[in-house]
């Protein structure tokens, strides 16, 4: 894997399972900030709360990743909040 120092990483699942998973290593192995999108409300604010916790910087949005739409839009948020 290439240095990911300094770099947002976005992970979609990323409330649980390999999703979150990933989410840790990636905090682990120096990402500045960490975007985590899931369907199921309370599991990413448990994992957002475990994160953070642990020191990360993560950022979460409730997303349905098989939507366009709602992908688009999740997007959207996170440019127009300076965050990628």
């Amino acid at each position: 894997m290439s240095s990911i120092s300094g770099k947002t990483a976005l992970i979609t699942g990323g409330a649980s399972g390999i999703g979150l998973g990933m989410a840790k290593a990636m905090l682990a192995r120096g990402a500045a900030r960490v975007v985590l999108w899931d369907i199921n409300a309370d599991a990413l604010k448990q994992a957002t709360d475990e994160l953070t916790a642990a020191g990360g910087h993560v950022t979460a949005d409730l997303v349905d990743v098989t939507s366009p739409v709602a992908r688009e839009a999740a997007a959207q948020r996170l440019a127009d909040a300076g965050k990628v």
